[in-house]
């Protein structure tokens, strides 16, 4: 029963001993790492009227504003934009027209879409209409073409 006992307690020690190793050693182990999420920035690059009307990049490229003057009914004008995803994440973004004076009929395409990451662009146009019934003739008009977006995912909404 001795022997039992001294095999016991000499067992204990070194278990004892190899957990404070085992300690001291974690103590000092460090892993390093870097996780980087990547970021999103679609922004408007280029704008050009195609006919009648001015328009530029405003809003840190979060928007153009279109100007068209000595507009008269009937008229029909036509912009081109390009968007860029500037960021490494995938969006999903939509158009929509801010502070639009009566009497104007403003379609886009595409409205909405999706651009990858990396420089992805997408080209788009706007159309404005000086509706006959509601405008009057030399009049001046002056809207903007707002930028939203968000993370695409890739699942169904």
């Amino acid at each position: 029963m001795a022997v039992t006992a001294s095999i016991w307690i000499a067992l204990t020690i070194a278990l004892g001993i190899i957990g404070a190793a085992a300690a001291a050693w974690q103590d000092r182990l460090g892993i390093e790492g870097v996780v980087s999420t990547g970021e999103i920035d679609p922004v408007f690059t280029s704008v050009m009227a195609v006919s009648q009307g001015e328009a530029s990049i405003v809003n840190n490229g979060k928007a153009i504003s279109i100007f068209v003057e000595d507009a008269c009914p009937g008229n029909v004008m036509t912009f081109e934009y390009t968007v860029q995803n500037r960021g490494s994440v995938p969006l999903e973004f939509y158009t929509r027209i801010e502070n639009s004076d009566p009497g104007l009929l403003v379609t886009g395409t595409p409205d909405q879409g999706i651009l990858g990451g990396n420089g992805d662009s997408a080209a788009g146009k706007v159309f404005v209409q000086v509706e006959e019934d509601e405008a009057e003739e030399l009049t001046t008009y002056n809207f903007d073409l707002e930028l939203f977006f968000q993370q695409w995912s890739g699942t169904p909404r």
